[in-house]
């Protein structure tokens, strides 16, 4: 029969046994692979929320380290920054919190202690969202309310405008830059009934004082001393 004669068609009862010993491990391990995926992005999205939450800290204490009437804006305002970071961070935290308690909780060997567990871990999370809930309106409220436009003029001096107040009490106030993320409060006033217009301004220098001009408003800005 050649060649033929030398398969093995009748394998043995010990062949077939340690053939059916692989299967089942290779079944056995296709759980774990499943478990593994979603607790590494689970990892994944609860390091986003953490690194922007830190960013956000960091921007914080900057701010809060400023003397009074000095506000720091590297491109964006505080409360520009706050609304992204909330924005970013919430939904990243929740991602994170929900893929790590699918994978995790059911390696807990025990019913009871993975019944405390969920408790536990459901509890923070409501906690959490009611803190995130609170900050995220504060800070969606702050970026209408607070709108902040930077205005440069031809020379690279520029200033900061922020609105302020709603109607009909609307009023602005003028910081000037003391560094080049660092602003001091140099004038303030208010714009009655009608919005103060933050988009349609215009700085031009004339020496030591700056001229701002937004719609009808003309605002002398004068030096902040550091």
């Amino acid at each position: 029969m050649g060649p033929m004669s030398d398969w093995n068609l009748n394998p043995s009862p010990k062949d077939q046994d340690g053939f059916l010993m692989a299967t089942s491990v290779v079944r056995s391990a296709r759980p774990e692979a499943t478990v593994c995926r979603p607790a590494r992005w689970g990892m994944g999205f609860a390091a986003i929320a953490g690194i922007t939450a830190a960013g956000f800290i960091a921007l914080a204490s900057v701010s809060s380290s400023l003397p009074g009437g000095q506000i720091f804006h590297a491109g964006l305002s505080q409360e520009q920054f706050a609304f992204i970071v909330l924005t970013i961070s919430g939904p990243s935290a929740a991602i994170g919190v929900l893929l790590l308690s699918a994978s995790l909780l059911p390696l807990i060997p025990s019913r009871w202690m993975r019944v405390v567990a969920g408790v536990l871990i459901s509890l923070t999370t409501l906690a959490a969202a009611a803190w995130w809930t609170i900050y995220f309106v504060f800070s969606f409220l702050g970026v209408f309310a607070f709108n902040s436009v930077k205005v440069t003029a031809d020379d690279g001096q520029s200033v900061i405008v922020k609105q302020q107040g709603v109607g009909p009490s609307f009023g602005y106030r003028i910081y000037r830059q003391l560094s080049p993320f660092t602003y001091g409060s140099s004038v303030s006033g208010g714009s009655g009934d009608e919005e103060f217009p933050t988009q349609h301004c215009t700085l031009a220098s004339q020496g030591p004082a700056l001229t701002l001009t937004c719609g009808k408003y003309t605002i002398l800005v004068p030096p902040t001393p550091k």
